[in-house]
């Protein structure tokens, strides 16, 4: 009678075990953003991106960042390297509000 209680109590607390660490696993998992991009073409502006964290928009660039007037993207694969660039940006931590430096752009391909 006593083994068999001791059988429920060792059942019990793998169980809440397992359950605990699955809600650890999970709040660990929720915490890192999910950050996404999309183009876009304007006609007034040419190609510009949009960045998503956690599918809440976070930046809407409309045109090349330091350019002088208000100037879009030649291409939606230079908005695309840019928004990438970005992204890599935020997800290493380096600013809350990225910048892209002028050697960045250089670097691209991407003339202001």
């Amino acid at each position: 009678m006593i083994k068999k209680y001791w059988v429920y109590i060792l059942f019990g607390i793998a169980v809440f075990l397992f359950v605990v660490t699955g809600i650890l696993e999970k709040n660990k998992k929720s915490k890192v953003p999910q950050i996404t991009y999309k183009t876009y073409y304007s006609d007034s502006l040419q190609w510009g991106y949009d960045i998503f964290v956690n599918n809440e928009l976070r930046f809407h660039q409309n045109i090349i960042p330091g350019a002088s007037g208000r100037k879009g993207f030649i291409s939606e694969e230079q908005a695309a390297t840019i928004a990438r660039l970005v992204i890599d940006k935020m997800k290493h931590h380096q600013a809350h509000f990225p910048t892209v430096t002028n050697a960045e752009l250089d670097s691209c391909g991407i003339t202001r």
